[in-house]
């Protein structure tokens, strides 16, 4: 999941517009499923930070789960 552990918000960005750019030549709804959750998981963990300092406490799979999203991607 590209751009999860970095704490740079810089490079979130790059990874989210990374997906942006690739998913409108997807197939299926894989990558509007990656974006979704990313940018769910990059929004808790920058509320982590401002609350603690730090967000290595957000787990992606726990995000995921809660959120109700599948997420399978073949092919890579």
């Amino acid at each position: 999941m590209a751009g999860i552990f970095t704490q740079d918000q810089d490079e979130k960005a790059i990874a989210l517009n990374l997906i942006t750019v690739v998913e409108p030549h997807s197939l299926g709804r894989s990558m509007e499923s990656v974006r979704v959750l990313l940018q769910m998981v990059y929004d808790k963990q920058r509320e982590a930070v401002l609350r603690f300092g730090d967000a290595r406490d957000v787990d992606w799979v726990e995000e995921m789960e809660a959120s109700g999203l599948s997420l399978i991607i073949l092919g890579l």
